[in-house]
């Protein structure tokens, strides 16, 4: 706790920069919407803590100003003095109870900055806030860090103008006593000496100016000559900043009692100098005129930081093009136009084809700077008015206003010849590349951003996928454009349902038959199973294609095995009737990440390993077979079992069944279903059930369907069934709480 002696050193620091209950200024709405869209975050804030509230200054995502002390999360970056990162405040066991955690929409995700005051005293926090939890990175945090110092800089402007106003009161309060005045003059002219600020006074009738030494440096002026005058100072004004200047000295004119402005001055060899400038109109000593008394400093550094801090916001670092985010708010005006005047625009993605050769080949640093060349190059071809972005990685967006489709595509093809006629040399060797471009068209109604950006990303993978190196356009008519559109938003829709935990686990049971009933434990697979956004069940087929065109299904497998034995292996582990089977994809398989993690989930679990099997599909096993054979027996070596799924579909099946230490093969589908009608797939399938037990291994009949299929496999020998004739999948829960009750009776 701190004690009432230095609460009230920070409550002075507070009130000395009188901004509690002032309207809204644009130079701190500036820095809260630059940190909203440099973090990603919907709600950004300048909280100034009172001694029994948080009053904000500014705000991005909200409309209330004000909220008790204690309820406040800004109130706890004060308290520490340091950066406060919350990822779920609902989660965080001092926070959870607060209003903002419990109040719809909640508010999961916090970071804040302390704000500094006179003398550093801590008066409030810079923070953003997000209805989602996450995590912040490093370069993040620093960027928040940095505005916040900018914040703390307008902060101690107005401690200094507090100052500097009090003084300017005192010296017309002492008009009367002209040597009294000289004296406060000359001891106010040392303080704003010290602090960099110039003075000066006009009088608004007859123009003449006066000023201090401070102001000739400020504006560049020798301070010899004729005595300067308003016209002087004009003369010095930026042109685009003169007009506004002029409306305000005007309406001092008037009878506007004050002037606050920003404006630029030019210096010699062209250089600029950001001016801040605050006065007050008071009446001459005479009662003849008015006279503006008023002080000018220096806010070149702040503006250029904050300029800066918005480009790094809006601009990508590797190649100085717009970033996703920019090209996203280009493209959000476009499409207003569109709406608004009928305009015609188009919406190119260009995704380089053999740029991770270079990279693997040449390494990162070769990538990096064949990126910026690409950017130059790219950026001479654009017209004036077009965006041109980098979208991440080896992805760029091109906006093409007012062009149709069609010209749009020759801008493509000229684009693609550009690129390809390029050639990157890095330590003695030349690369060429190419690239693919997808269009879309903006020339109606369109829903969203996120739709017109899907539709060129369709197009694009249409374009590589007819041969690289190609230029294709969307067309909502067009069936496959239509697939590959259906699939890109049900992509989006898996990463949605795995943030919001919409993914389930159904279990369909595996049958021991005839001699094996006894020797093989019962055991079941897990399916995964998506609800959507209404809550209905979508099955794999509507979704699984997708999840593997779009390198999902590692994340599936993750959520999947982690699901299983972190969060369900102690009651999976109670139930010892039973194993259980799960699935694992080409794409883990191709993760050299992923076998170190399931072996360390294993090893956690409080589900045994000899309870867990774990299959691979045939077609995955041999397009990964290295991958596949070093899985396997590492599983193996551990207890768990293996199995090879949809076992038959290769074209050289008996040839890898030597070579994959499996203790089930499962005889895919296909040939099951049509077991009591193809003497061929009878002969398959009895010929596989033979191998395979001549090698020590297990089979099992997929898909079956019927009660005469279960009696032609159980002639056949086989030691395991699965299918709808046997037992219809079902949510997981649901079958451990009918295990359970059967084991009890």
């Amino acid at each position: 706790m701190r004690n009432a002696g230095s609460e009230e050193t920070r409550l002075n620091a507070l009130y000395q920069i009188r901004l509690l209950d002032t309207p809204a200024e644009e130079r701190f709405d500036r820095i809260t919407r630059v940190v909203a869209n440099a973090l990603d975050c919907p709600m950004a804030a300048i909280s100034l803590v009172d001694r029994d509230r948080v009053w904000r200054k500014s705000v991005v995502g909200m409309t209330e100003l004000e909220m008790p002390r204690q309820q406040a999360l800004c109130s706890q970056v004060v308290l520490d003095s340091q950066p406060l990162v919350i990822r779920d405040v609902r989660a965080d066991k001092r926070f959870r109870a607060r209003v903002l955690a419990q109040a719809e929409p909640t508010v999961r995700f916090y970071a804040g900055v302390p704000l500094h005051g006179p003398e550093g005293a801590r008066v409030g926090a810079l923070c953003v806030l997000d209805y989602r939890s996450r995590e912040i990175g490093t370069a993040q945090m620093e960027l928040l860090k940095d505005l916040a110092e900018l914040a703390e800089r307008e902060l101690l402007v107005e401690a200094t103008l507090e100052v500097q106003a009090r003084c300017v009161a005192d010296i017309r309060a002492q008009q009367q006593a002209e040597a009294e005045r000289r004296r406060e003059a000359e001891r106010m002219a040392l303080a704003v000496r010290a602090g960099g600020v110039g003075i000066f006074e006009v009088d608004l009738g007859s123009g003449e100016l006066l000023w201090d030494a401070r102001m000739h440096e400020l504006c560049g002026i020798p301070d010899e000559g004729a005595p300067p005058n308003l016209q002087t100072l004009r003369g010095r004004c930026h042109p685009d900043d003169l007009p506004g200047l002029l409306k305000l000295t005007g309406g001092l004119r008037r009878g506007a009692d004050s002037i606050e402005t920003e404006f630029r001055v030019i210096l010699k060899r062209g250089r600029v100098r950001f001016i801040r400038m605050l006065g007050t109109v008071f009446q001459s000593s005479e009662g003849s005129s008015r006279v503006l008394i008023g002080t000018c400093w220096d806010v070149t550094e702040s503006r250029q930081l904050q300029h800066q801090l918005v480009f790094q916001a809006s601009h990508d670092a590797l190649t100085g093009l717009a970033n996703r985010f920019e090209f996203e708010r280009e493209l959000r005006d476009a499409l207003s136009q569109t709406a608004q005047r009928g305009s015609e625009h188009a919406v190119c993605f260009i995704d380089l084809d053999r740029f991770k050769l270079v990279n693997d080949t040449a390494g990162h640093a070769a990538g990096d700077a064949l990126l910026r060349e690409l950017g130059r190059t790219l950026g001479q071809a654009r017209r004036s008015s077009d965006v041109l972005a980098r979208l991440g990685g080896d992805e760029f967006g091109l906006l093409l206003r007012d062009c149709s489709v069609d010209k749009a595509e020759e801008i493509a093809v000229d684009l693609i010849r550009r690129i390809e006629s390029l050639r990157f040399r890095w330590q003695r060797r030349c690369y060429t590349i190419s690239a693919s471009v997808g269009i879309a068209g903006l020339h109606g109604p369109a829903a969203n951003i996120a739709e017109v950006m899907s539709q060129a990303d369709v197009a694009c993978y249409s374009a590589k996928t007819a041969g690289r190196g190609r230029v294709s356009i969307y067309r909502p008519d067009h069936s496959a454009a239509r697939e590959h559109h259906r699939e890109l938003l049900v992509a989006s829709t898996i990463r949605q349902a795995l943030e919001e935990r919409r993914f389930c686990l159904h279990a369909q049971q595996i049958v021991p038959l005839g001699g094996s009933a006894g020797a093989i434990r019962p055991h079941a697979e897990l399916l995964l199973r998506m609800h959507g956004q209404d809550g209905e069940l979508v099955l794999p087929s509507d979704f699984i294609p997708a999840a593997e065109r779009y390198d999902l299904m590692a994340l599936l497998d993750r959520w999947v095995l982690t699901e299983v034995l972190e969060a369900r292996g102690a009651r999976l582990a109670a139930n010892a009737e039973f194993s259980i089977s799960l699935n694992i994809s080409a794409q883990s398989l191709n993760d050299p990440g992923f076998l170190p993690f399931l072996v360390d989930l294993i090893d956690k679990s409080a589900l045994p390993p000899n309870r867990l099997c774990f299959e691979l599909t045939e077609t995955a096993a041999v397009t990964h077979l290295e991958a596949a054979i070093q899985v396997l027996r590492q599983l193996r070596d551990m207890g768990c079992m293996v199995a090879l799924d949809d076992f038959g579909s290769g074209l050289s099946s008996f040839n890898y069944l030597k070579n994959f230490p499996v203790h089930f093969v499962k005889i895919d589908g296909s040939f099951i279903r049509s077991l009591l009608d193809s003497p061929a797939d009878r002969a398959i399938v009895e010929s596989i059930h033979g191998l395979a037990h001549k090698l020590g291994v297990r089979t099992v009949a997929e898909c079956v369907e019927s009660e005469e299929l279960l009696e032609a496999v159980q002639a056949i020998g086989i030691d395991c069934a699965q299918g709808f004739g046997i037992h219809r999948p079902e949510p997981l829960s649901s079958m451990l709480d009918r295990v359970i009750a059967t084991s009890r009776h």
